[in-house]
Parts: C-alpha cells; sequence; structure tokens
C-alpha cells in the first residue's frame, strides 16, 4: 500500500462512546459518537483517512406504520448499520501538506422487514457529514436507499453505492483534522427510542 492510499475497514460497535460537543448539536441534536482508527501510509507514516465514527444513538432505526401502535405488529421496517469502510486517495503536496483527499465510503446495512409492511419493500435514510477537529460541521448530505424482500425473506443486506467525498487540505492539515459522521438520519422519536433501548442495554 502506498503512501497516498489507504483502505480502512471498521465495524460499528453496539456499545457507543458518548461526548457532547456542537456536532450533536447541529446534527439532530445529538450526543455523541463513536471514532474508529484508520490505516496509516507504510514509509512515513502519514495518516491517509480521517476518521469516521457512527454517531451514538444513530445505527439502528425502526420505522412504524402510522398510527399511535408501537408494538412488533406495528413494525415496518427494522435498519441497521453493521460495517464501514474508506478508502482514500490523498493529491497534491503531501510534504507540504497541501492537497486533497479523495475518500469511497462503503455503508453496509442490514434490513428487516415487519410485521405491519405490506409493500415488502423500504427505504431508509441516511447521513454522512464531515466534521473539521473543532467539531464544526463542513458538510452533511442525507441519502436514501431501498430494501426488498422476495419471497419468505424477511432479512437482508443493503450495501449502497460508494458516496465519494472531496475534502481539501490546507498548509499543516492532515487527514486526522478531520471526521466523518455516519447514521441514520432520525425523527424526534426514532432517535428517542434507540436512546430508550441503548439505557436499558446498559
Amino acid at each position: 500500500m502506498t503512501p497516498d492510499r489507504a483502505l480502512a475497514i471498521v465495524k460499528p460497535s453496539t456499545s457507543l462512546v458518548r461526548s457532547v460537543g456542537i456536532v450533536a448539536a447541529v446534527l439532530i441534536g445529538l450526543a455523541g459518537c463513536t471514532a474508529y482508527d484508520t490505516m496509516v501510509g507504510e514509509k512515513n507514516q502519514i495518516m491517509i483517512c480521517p476518521r469516521i465514527s457512527l454517531v451514538a444513538d444513530t445505527g439502528i432505526v425502526t420505522k412504524f406504520r402510522p398510527g399511535p401502535g408501537r408494538d412488533l405488529t406495528d413494525v415496518v421496517i427494522e435498519g441497521e448499520i453493521t460495517a464501514l469502510s474508506l478508502e482514500c486517495k490523498r493529491s497534491g503536496d503531501v510534504k507540504g501538506g497541501t492537497g486533497q483527499i479523495d475518500v469511497a465510503i462503503n455503508i453496509v446495512m442490514e434490513a428487516e422487514r415487519g410485521a405491519a409492511d405490506r409493500e415488502r419493500r423500504g427505504a431508509l435514510e441516511y447521513f454522512v457529514g464531515i466534521a473539521d477537529k473543532d467539531r464544526n460541521i463542513l458538510q452533511r448530505q442525507v441519502f436514501t436507499t431501498s430494501a426488498s424482500f422476495t419471497g419468505n425473506v424477511t432479512r437482508v443486506q443493503v450495501t449502497d453505492k460508494p458516496i465519494d467525498l472531496k475534502i481539501p487540505l490546507k498548509a499543516g492539515q492532515t487527514p486526522d483534522d478531520y471526521e466523518i459522521l455516519v447514521g441514520f438520519q432520525l425523527s424526534r422519536d426514532e432517535l428517542e427510542l434507540n436512546r430508550r433501548r441503548s439505557q436499558t442495554a446498559r
């Protein structure tokens, strides 16, 4: 692996580390994220990939059919982010610390059909953001992917197309000055449900 290119593969943990910061407020009022180490270039120990984090309490989503019901018979679809991977390529003046990081992010999810599903198909929304070392959100995009359940299949793996990001580097900056944030795009009720589940699991 050359010092201007690296691959990082991480698997989100069910035990998420919490930390209060501006990232939480800017995204959706969340509080925390779990960070994963990236691989390091072999020759000069240059950090090629930024850190990638699954924002606390956004790694799963449960969607219910319209109405007040919130038990298992009301679930339409459930989703879980199960793996993240980064492929990074750095261009420009590596020694001088300027240039650009081209990042390709692959997100793997699992989707499970709920008892209330009647269409054998469901949509999952997720976000990808970039924060600087001061936890300012520089970019944030929301994506939608779909899961189809054919025959008697009730659980499927969903791999969306890679998400390409370009992160400019100024003089003196390194990829470690940035963090990529990932999670499901949740409503307030969905977020509160996840938080209650996290507290119960402790």
